[in-house]
């Protein structure tokens, strides 16, 4: 769960985000033919979104970002078939 909304940042969200999509991906690895797939969107969104928490992390973001992202974020954790956590 995120922060108050008032005072959250985009390295709070962005740590929301990827521990979602590490769920999702967790998941979607059971489906073997699709390992490769999902490693490589873990890699390149990981990575995209790594690299904004660091360059503008401190940065407030709106209450409404950050609902958006939770809300998302709770979304993801009820899904548990691997081939929706890979749509």
């Amino acid at each position: 769960m995120l922060p108050n909304l008032p005072h959250v940042q985009v390295h709070d969200v962005v740590e929301r985000a990827l521990a979602a999509h590490g769920l999702l991906a967790d998941l979607g690895e059971a489906i073997e033919e699709e390992w490769s797939y999902v490693n490589d969107l873990r890699e390149a969104w990981g990575g995209r979104l790594a690299e904004v928490a660091q360059a503008r992390g401190a940065e407030p973001v709106s209450s409404e970002v950050a609902l958006a992202v939770e809300l998302t974020a709770e979304e993801c954790a009820l899904i548990t078939d691997p081939h929706r956590a890979i749509d």
